[in-house]
């Protein structure tokens, strides 16, 4: 059973992590666009990719916790909210995909 300070733990982590993962779609969109393509389709991003940069996530909320520690269940857990908070937002935002004239 999870403690409440387990779950203040992953609340205020998975939080960070949502707006971790909202900031990567909005930068990959913008990245895309900036190429002058379109921001359509599937997202992107990949669960690796998510696994890298949650740890500057967990690093910077260590740091703000006096070093508190995250388990491995943890970890997982926040990488997939933050994995999932950015494909929600890409899926939000994309462009509608052209249709081909064949």
């Amino acid at each position: 059973m999870e403690t409440k300070r387990a779950s203040a733990l992953n609340s205020s982590l998975r939080e960070l992590a949502q707006q971790d993962g909202q900031a990567w779609a909005a930068a990959l969109r913008a990245s895309i666009v900036a190429e002058q393509r379109p921001a359509a389709g599937g997202w992107p991003g990949t669960l690796s990719e998510a696994r890298a940069r949650v740890q500057g996530v967990v690093r910077a909320w260590t740091l703000s916790n006096h070093n508190r520690r995250v388990n491995a269940e943890q970890l997982d857990e926040v990488t997939h909210a933050l994995y999932a908070s950015a494909r929600d937002r890409w899926l939000a935002s994309r462009e509608p995909e052209e249709e081909d004239d064949d």
